[in-house]
This record gives structure tokens, sequence and C-alpha cells, in this order.
């Protein structure tokens, strides 16, 4: 990059944290973060909250989900957002107590969200789990059923024959152990097709 561009988006960058500064000001109604403290609250506006035709604000102004409650003997509380947060280090005389309280408290968050999302998607692999679990023994049983019919008069596909009788070619019939979800998400997966190709349905 050249030194001129450089310059200007060093010039940039400046002009955008001094009006981030003076509207977050603007929003406490003080000239600094100096007797503003952080309470500890931390309330969720709910999911789509920022969409809202009246969302919940920071103060400096922009829409925000979490909000993480500070107080001023004379200002009262407000809040401020997990972004702005973030920026607080570009405050002039900023307080590092509260600056670290702040920022302390948007890790313990975003960690809590993660391991809900986490959770969430164990949650929905183990219904898919036992949805194809599902699916295995009941085309399992449809295929001995079909086999059986047929048996007396030997009319069963080759590949059904293979699938209920052979010894090299059997399909098992019970599911193996496994630790992870997605272990079994595998094996049902191709145990169906396997019994569909023998029901000549795949």
């Amino acid at each position: 990059m050249l030194s001129v561009e450089k310059l200007e988006a060093e010039a940039e960058r400046r002009r955008d944290r001094a009006d981030y500064v003076e509207r977050l000001l603007r929003g406490l109604g003080t000239p600094s973060l100096a007797g503003w403290s952080f309470t500890g609250e931390i309330r969720d506006a709910g999911v789509g909250s920022t969409a809202l035709a009246e969302p919940p604000r920071c103060a400096c102004g922009h829409p925000i989900r979490w909000l993480y409650i500070i107080q001023h003997p004379e200002r009262g509380q407000t809040q401020l957002g997990s972004e702005c947060i973030n920026r607080l280090a570009d405050m002039p005389h900023a307080d590092e107590a509260l600056v670290e309280a702040l920022r302390q408290a948007v890790q313990r968050t975003e960690a809590q969200l993660r391991e809900a999302e986490a959770a969430v998607r164990r949650a929905e692999r183990e219904r898919e789990v036992q949805d194809l679990a599902a699916q295995w023994a009941a085309i399992c049983a449809r295929a001995l059923a079909e086999y059986e019919r047929r048996a007396p008069t030997r009319s069963a596909p080759h590949a059904l024959w293979l699938a209920v009788k052979s010894r090299r070619h059997r399909l098992p019939r019970v599911a193996p152990r496994y630790k992870r979800p997605a272990d079994y998400i595998r094996w049902y997966r191709a145990q169906i097709l396997a019994w569909r190709e023998a029901l000549g349905e795949a």
C-alpha cells in the first residue's frame, strides 16, 4: 500500500474512532467513562430483537440484542452492546476495571451461546439417529417379511436372499455400538440403502 493510501486509511480510522467516541459520550451524557460501573446484569432482548421497529439500543445508538447494564450515580442506568464494549479502549481515560469487567461478561455470554448452540446441534443429531434407527428397523422388518412371504415359492429376488440368508452378504440385524452420533448416522444410512437395494427399491 502506498504511503498516501496508508495515511488516508489511518485518517479514516481516526475519524471513525472520533465519531464513535462522540456518539457514545452523547448517549451516556457524561464527558468520559468516569463514574460508570458495570452492574453485572445482562439482558437478552431475544432473537430478532434488532430487527424490531423499536429495537433496544446501545448507548452509542446501534441496535443490540444483548444488553450489558451500566450505571452512574447521577445519570442512572443505560446499556452497552458487545460491539461497543470491544471498542471501549478507544475511549479517552477509559476505566480499565470497567472495560475488563465488561469484556469478561461478553466472553462469558459468548461462551454460553456457543455451548447452547452445541447442545442444540447435539440434540438434532440425536433426533436424527433415533429417526434413522426407526427407519432401519422398519425396513429390516419389511424385508424379512417379504422374504418369508416369497420363500415357500422360492421367488425371492437374489439380492433379497443374499441380504437375509447369505453367510457372506447377510445384512446385520443388530446395530453396532458407537460413541459418536455421526458414526451411527453413517451406519444407519448405509444399511437403509442396502436394504432398499435388496428390496429392489433403490
